[in-house]
C-alpha cells in the first residue's frame, strides 16, 4: 500500500486561497498569497516541521506556483493593450 505525503493543513489552506484568488484574477491578492505560502514553507523547513518528502513536496509546489504567477501582475495587462 502506498501513502501520499502528509499534508500540512495551514499550508494547504493558504494554497487554496492562492488558487481561488488567482482563478478570480485577483492579481495583487494572489501575489501576496504566494509570498505568505513561501514564508510558511520556509518557516516549516527551518523549524523542522516539514521534513523529507513533505519538504520536497511543498518546495516543488512553491516552484510551480512561482512560475505560474511570475508575470501575474497588473503590469502584464499593458502587454495586451492595443495602441492606435
Amino acid at each position: 500500500m502506498m501513502f501520499g505525503v502528509r499534508k500540512d493543513k495551514r499550508i494547504e489552506e493558504m494554497l487554496r486561497t492562492l488558487e481561488m484568488d488567482a482563478s478570480n484574477n485577483y492579481k495583487d491578492a494572489a501575489q501576496k498569497d504566494l509570498h505568505k505560502v513561501e514564508e510558511a514553507i520556509h518557516s516549516g523547513i527551518e523549524s523542522g516541521q516539514l521534513k523529507g518528502k513533505q519538504k520536497e513536496h511543498y518546495e516543488k509546489i512553491l516552484r510551480e506556483k512561482k512560475e505560474q504567477l511570475r508575470e501575474f501582475t497588473h503590469k502584464d495587462q499593458l502587454k495586451n493593450v492595443v495602441h492606435r
